[in-house]
């Protein structure tokens, strides 16, 4: 590769890395993203031993670098995503030393453009998710596999399998790569023992796999168990089970055209491409090795193609044998990486023969650049666009906020889509303002705002709300009820204030799991009232500079236990040690509230942190319209 070549793709690489920075710095955080910080980053999460619906969304070698990441230089978004960004700079630099071989200029940059101008794939360099740092990971690896194949160094294999291992780490889907990645070592290293006949290669070929050997077996003693403790948790229900072309070709491809307005048969011509790409690959390897042309220091595409098809029979083959669901959308992403590998290899070989079939090359690249054009933007990934707007939203919700005295903070009432990212914002902006959101099918009108998408709004009578404003991309809505509770009484109130504790403060130490209780019993004068709001406040001190998972809990109990409850974790406000603030959080009651129930206001420390607490006061609050 000449220097001007190396110019034109240095100058196209940071260009796209600065594409993927400048989304990182400005996108608002997205769903998986705030719930993986929050329950996993934030909690300081190792290995992982325990299990539940959502453990899939820990991707560990993720999650260990932005615990890392977060006591070094605070809490953000751009922060969190440095992983991404560095597994870009990774991808970049790999996809190009895996092309300087070719000898055609403009193939070396068409091919560039061919593996690096995904707009699906580059959103995930964006993002806090194990996708993208896997797939930088990912072309590491297989950098170091054409490297092995071309010189047969026993280090480049090592490097290979061990980049190949940390990208299962980074997302476990990518098992199916790396087990294509070590047969491929492996057949490799024994063949050359067979095409030399000689007895010392014999005895190297043990020795030159023991190391990519442990490497292998380490990631299975590592990875197995927790594979089948999401299997067993039920959390790998990411998928669908209609076969491989419907729910994985069919998804990735369609993730790929953007939602851009492409003509039907065009998109379904791509996908017919994408055949008859790796059929005609499949058959020019065949034609060459009746020919004897294929040796094993120049058969890359042999390899990367066999890795590819391994994906997809292994994926089949655990569908059929375990019943896993076949991969969709993200979790396919590594074959966007597979693909435009094998076309440009596959036209590499071709050339050697017909020169014109260069032409497919640059005709694909000229595509993927004008597609790129269109599909790039600062505002959204395509996997999350709903959450697009939650930063500018609550940005916009702090100017125009109106806090009820009565409450000390205000409520938003959401769907699903926003609960995680508001919840990020809350602690990372510090806005003790906004009470702790929690997903809601039905808008209340105890509720002081709601922000809904444009799905939810219309479910809502046009008279009964004000629309404060509607943002962009998304169509969502801040939206204010006209009707919502007023008249605001207290109607009964009780405080603890630990007079008689040392310092009058009470200490909740790391042997103790459930604090001191405030305990009320509901009377007939209480019950009758079917509009009633529960306010819990408290003045709490951390111990040290951590994130605290201490949680205020307001509960609702009869007979039967809980029906109704709230929780607030420490983490969300605490922000200096040995500082202390005030705490408040909200619960709306239901209709249903009886003459006997037990109303329970505590502090729950599940992880054994340490926290001071100062005071313990609730009200209740009764509204008469």
């Amino acid at each position: 590769m000449n220097k001007t070549t190396k110019f034109i793709l240095f100058v196209l690489g940071s260009l796209l890395f600065c594409y993927t920075a400048a989304k990182a710095y400005l996108l608002s955080i997205t769903w998986d993203e705030a719930y993986s910080y929050t329950e996993f980053v934030r909690r300081g999460m190792d290995y992982p031993t325990k299990f539940e619906n959502m453990s899939a969304n820990n991707h560990l070698l993720l999650t260990w670098l932005d615990v890392q990441l977060v006591k070094w230089f605070g809490l953000s978004e751009l922060v969190l995503r440095l992983p991404a960004l560095m597994a870009h700079l990774i991808f970049l630099l790999y996809s190009a030393k895996l092309l300087a071989h070719f000898q055609n200029r403009w193939l070396i940059i068409s091919s560039f453009l061919l593996i690096n101008l995904n707009p699906y794939l580059l959103d995930f360099f964006s993002l806090a998710r194990g996708y993208g740092l896997s797939i930088g990971l990912m072309m590491a690896s297989i950098y170091f596999l054409y490297a092995f194949q071309k010189e047969f160094k026993n280090k480049l294999a090592i490097y290979s399998v061990l980049f190949g291992a940390l990208s299962v780490l980074a997302n476990y889907v990518l098992l199916n790569y790396f087990l294509g990645l070590f047969t491929s070592i492996f057949v490799l290293n024994g063949l050359k023992v067979i095409n030399s006949r000689n007895t010392a290669e014999k005895i190297s070929f043990w020795r030159n796999i023991s190391v990519p050997g442990f490497i292998f077996l380490l990631l299975l003693l590592l990875v197995l168990p927790i594979a089948f403790g999401l299997r067993s948790a039920g959390a790998l229900y990411f998928g669908a089970d209609n076969g491989f072309w419907t729910d994985t070709v069919h998804t990735i491809v369609d993730r790929w055209f953007y939602e851009l307005d492409y003509n039907y048969w065009f998109q379904r011509l791509a996908k017919v491409f994408i055949i008859c790409i790796l059929l005609s690959a499949t058959i020019l390897i065949v034609i060459r090795f009746r020919k004897k042309q294929f040796t094993l220091n120049n058969s890359f595409l042999v390899s990367i193609l066999a890795i590819c098809l391994f994906c997809v029979s292994s994926t089949i083959a655990q569908h059929y044998l375990i019943h896993t669901l076949y991969l969709i959308d993200r979790t396919a992403l590594f074959f966007t990486v597979l693909f435009p590998i094998i076309l440009v290899f596959f036209i590499q070989e071709l050339i050697k023969e017909k020169p014109q079939a260069a032409f497919i090359s640059f005709a694909a690249a000229a595509f993927v650049t004008v597609h790129a054009a269109l599909a790039f933007n600062l505002t959204y990934v395509l996997e999350w666009k709903w959450d697009a707007n939650t930063k500018t939203m609550l940005a916009d919700l702090e100017k125009l906020k109106e806090v009820p005295a009565e409450k000390g903070n205000i409520s938003i009432n959401i769907p699903l889509l926003f609960e995680a990212g508001i919840n990020f914002y809350r602690e990372m902006d510090h806005l003790n303002w906004l009470n702790t959101v929690a997903r809601s099918k039905k808008r209340e009108l105890s509720d002081d705002y709601y922000y809904l998408s444009p799905k939810e709004l219309a479910r809502i009578h046009p008279d009964s709300i004000e629309i404060l404003k509607t943002y962009p991309v998304t169509n969502n809505a801040l939206v204010r009820p006209k009707f919502k509770w007023s008249h605001p009484q207290i109607c009964v109130q009780q405080e603890l204030k630990f007079e008689n504790e040392p310092g009058q403060r009470y200490f909740i130490d790391n042997t103790i799991e459930y604090g001191k209780t405030i305990t009320y019993i509901v009377p007939d004068s209480i019950a009758a009232y079917k509009r009633s709001l529960i306010v819990f406040e408290t003045l709490v001190m951390p111990t040290e500079a951590q994130k605290n998972g201490v949680k205020m809990i307001i509960s609702l109990e009869n007979e039967k236990g809980a029906y109704v409850w709230a929780a607030v974790s420490l983490a969300d406000y605490l922000e200096t040690p040995q500082e202390w603030i005030k705490v408040t959080l909200t619960m709306p009651l239901p209709g249903n509230v009886r003459t006997g129930d037990k109303l329970l206001i505590y502090f729950w420390n599940p992880e054994k942190q340490e926290v001071y607490v100062k005071e313990m006061r609730f009200k209740w609050l009764r509204y008469d319209q």
